[in-house]
């Protein structure tokens, strides 16, 4: 397991290269490559929880939108509330709607207090974007 997440620790900082060794270096300018996307896939389904973690955080933290079926298929499977409601911010910040929808609809057979909680607040602060989004655009 200690070999998975060095090896994605390295696509992850290596994946865009470095122009130089004394240059500032951000993920933000990486452009985010197939392989990339595999690994990040790979390590949302991993059995690690640190690593499945990361994943997680970082398909969201960049709004990977082709991490989005992985995220879903986690969900399903998932078991801990901490994750379940990771899962859900990173769907959130990625803003894809089948995302949405899936949070809306696991919301209401959740078990979970807090993890069904989390799924509504999130689902209601997507719809409330989505709103002032057309509000300002009809306007």
């Amino acid at each position: 397991m200690k070999k998975i997440t060095t090896i994605m620790l390295a696509v992850i900082f290596l994946a865009g290269g470095m122009k130089s060794l004394g240059q500032g270096y951000s993920l933000e300018k990486v452009q985010h490559s197939e392989k990339l996307v595999v690994n990040l896939n790979k390590g949302i389904a991993s059995g690690n929880d640190g690593l499945r973690k990361s994943s997680i955080y970082l398909a969201g933290k960049y709004r990977l939108a082709s991490t989005v079926d992985a995220l879903i298929d986690q969900l399903n499977n998932e078991n801990e509330p901490s994750i379940k409601i990771l899962i859900g911010l990173a769907l959130y910040r990625i803003g894809d709607p089948i995302g949405m929808e899936k949070i809306i609809h696991q919301s209401k057979n959740e078990k979970n207090e807090k993890v069904k909680m989390m799924f509504i607040q999130i689902y209601n602060e997507f719809q409330k974007e989505q709103n002032e989004f057309f509000s300002y655009s009809i306007n």
